[in-house]
């Protein structure tokens, strides 16, 4: 006997393990240079400092694009494997 509206596990669609890494890699190096740019100057070391001095606006804004992009790639492969 089988319930009501069970599903089979294997029905989903799910990204190849390979794409799952590289978003995976893609979050957390965004979420580390998001942590570097917010963090005041008197925690990084100074070589850090001198090379975030007036790059923070852009560092972020790409590390934000780059989320993005990463996004818009798995909603393509998902779509394609639908």
């Amino acid at each position: 006997m089988s319930a009501v509206g069970s599903t089979d596990p294997g029905d989903g669609v799910r990204l190849p393990v390979v794409l799952q890494l590289l978003v995976a890699v893609a979050l957390g190096l965004m979420l580390l240079v998001v942590a570097l740019v917010l963090a005041p100057a008197r925690a990084l070391p100074r070589p850090m400092v001198d090379r975030l001095d007036g790059r923070r606006e852009s560092l972020v804004f790409t590390a934000i694009a780059a989320l993005g992009l990463c996004l818009v790639l798995c909603l393509l492969v998902l779509l394609a494997a639908a």
